[in-house]
This record gives C-alpha cells, structure tokens and sequence, in this order.
C-alpha cells in the first residue's frame, strides 16, 4: 500500500446538470436530487420528483405527477394531470386540466395558482392561514365561505377534486386565456 501526506486542502463548490432523453410515453419516471432542481419536458406518464432544495418544473406533462420539495417553487403545465405538489417553501403554480381524481397543492410559504380550462369542472376545497382564497369560476358553496377559506362545486358534475392549503399565501384559482 502507497500512501502520501499532503497538507492542501480544496475548497470550493462543485455542480453538475445531468440530462436524460427518455421516451414521451415512459411508464414512470422517478427523479431523486438533495440540492438542486428538477425539470421534465414532454413526459407522458408518471412523475415522482424529490428535491431538497430546489425546484421542480413540469412541461408538457400527463399523467400521476408527485412533486415534493422543501425549499423550491412547483410549476406545471400539464393536461389530464393528477397533481400531488407539496413544498414546504415555494409558490405552487399550475396551468392545464386535471385528470378524474383528487389533487392536492400544499405549501408552508408561498402563494397557490392554479389555472385551467374556462370549462373546466371541480370540487374545490381550500383553506389559507394567512392569505386569501380566490375563484373566477361561478361555485356552488358547501361549507364555509370565507376571505381564507372556500369549499363548493364548479358545474354539475364534476370528476375533480381540487384541495389546496397554503399556510402563508393566497391561493387563486381562474380561468386559463
């Protein structure tokens, strides 16, 4: 065995951007990353994104979309997506339609978006601490109505269920242009 002392020491950061072409219709796709970002363009199955710290972006997605950062903004554009989108110090944005099922947008610090079709068809249930609740659509009330709380229905029948909490932010929801 060969061994050599050396008093240097290095210091600095180091970094790298790995990029991976898969298939559009690949079944599922997990990312895993603890210090940086995320992004996905043109996947048309399931997401699982994990980051520590670090964003996550969703482009031109489809599918069962489970995105989870602690210190990041979620932006998705996505159709006939299911959206499970937690961050627990970021803005939550999403612009698309939601595919049959419950989606859940949940974040501890920072504002909620979400825009979709001017027909679209939702349960809604959202609730903020500090903040507003926004939503340009007409909504049937269930529930209470308040300046941080709304729950109701939008059409007649709708196949979504949209639950949204924020603990510091307004959470909006409209009508895509």
């Amino acid at each position: 065995m060969i061994a050599k002392r050396t008093s240097r020491m290095l210091v600095g950061n180091t970094g790298a951007e790995i990029r991976i072409t898969v298939p559009a219709e690949v079944a599922q796709l997990d990312l895993k990353t603890s210090n940086g970002g995320i992004s996905t363009q043109g996947v048309k199955g399931d997401v699982l994104a994990q980051t520590s710290n670090g964003g996550i972006e969703i482009e031109e997605g489809s599918g069962k979309l489970e995105l989870q950062t602690s210190n990041g903004r979620i932006k998705v554009a996505a159709e006939n997506a299911l959206v499970l989108a937690d961050t627990s110090n970021g803005k939550i944005e999403f612009l698309g339609s939601l595919a049959p099922g419950t989606s859940n947008f949940d974040t501890s610090n920072g504002a909620i978006e979400i825009s979709l079709p001017s027909d679209a068809e939702f349960e809604l249930n959202a609730d903020t601490s500090n903040g507003s609740v926004s939503c340009d659509y007409p909504i049937t009330v269930s529930g209470t109505m308040k300046k941080d709380r709304l729950s109701g229905t939008v059409g007649t029948d709708p196949q979504s269920t949209i639950i949204a909490n924020s603990s510091n932010g307004s959470i909006r929801i409209q009508a895509s242009p």
